[in-house]
Formats: structure tokens, sequence, C-alpha cells
């Protein structure tokens, strides 16, 4: 399959965050770990390294999607 693709190929096809997707992701991680820790539930920490922006074309028309193998998102550069 066309993921199965992505994933073999994830490190050499990913780029690295820009500073401000840096800053994005940890915001969204400490906004998620409150309402979740609001509701008692256990904070699950979304490290910027478990999320892998590939290039558009790697993912015609596929958006972003939680890859389970890696514990992370991978996420088509049209969406960043």
């Amino acid at each position: 399959s066309q993921r199965r693709t992505i994933l073999e190929n994830l490190s050499s096809w990913e780029r690295e965050l820009t500073e401000a997707e840096f800053h994005i992701v940890e915001n969204a991680d400490q906004s998620t770990s409150a309402i979740m820790e609001r509701y008692g539930l256990t904070p699950k920490k979304t490290d910027p390294s478990n999320v892998h922006i590939i290039p558009t074309e790697k993912w015609p028309g596929g958006g972003p999607f939680f890859a389970r193998e890696l514990n992370g998102m991978v996420i088509p550069e049209s969406y960043t």
C-alpha cells in the first residue's frame, strides 16, 4: 500500500520541523495534556520528533495520519 511505502521511506523523505512547527507541536501537547488531566486521564506526550512532515507529492490526495508503528503523525507539507 502507499501508506506502507511512506513508512518504509520516511527517513529519506521527511524534513525537519521548522522552529514555528516545533513550537506548535509543543503548545498543542501542553494544551492536550491539560485537558486530559482535567478529566482525570494520564497525559500522553507528543514529542516533536514523532511528527513527520513529508512532501505532498509522496502522499497525493492523502491527509495526515497516525502511524502506530512510529507512535507519531505523518503530515503532508500541504497541511503545514
